[in-house]
């Protein structure tokens, strides 16, 4: 049984590219002992990244809504808990 397959080339090159990336970048924070800009906005997307899909897993709550105020609804979430981090 092959594991790696046409349906899932694709995921599969985006999460090892994440695992390689986030990897490398923690490994040069740890060498140099400091976090330069670059290597802040690789976390700050990873973060970001991480917030879009708790924010788009919760959809099914949003069912009863119209699709225009579940975005609303939705993007505000987002937005609350991204000022909250910022306090």
């Amino acid at each position: 049984m092959r594991i790696i397959n046409k349906k899932n080339v694709i995921p599969i090159i985006c999460i090892t590219y994440t695992v390689i990336s986030i990897g490398y970048t923690i490994f040069e924070i740890i060498i140099n002992r400091k976090m330069n800009p670059t290597q802040l906005n690789i976390f700050l997307f990873l973060v970001l990244s991480i917030l879009g899909v708790a924010v788009l897993s919760q959809h099914y709550r949003f069912n009863r809504f119209s699709p225009l105020a579940m975005i609303i609804m939705q993007y505000m979430i987002a937005e609350i808990i991204i000022l909250a981090s910022l306090k």
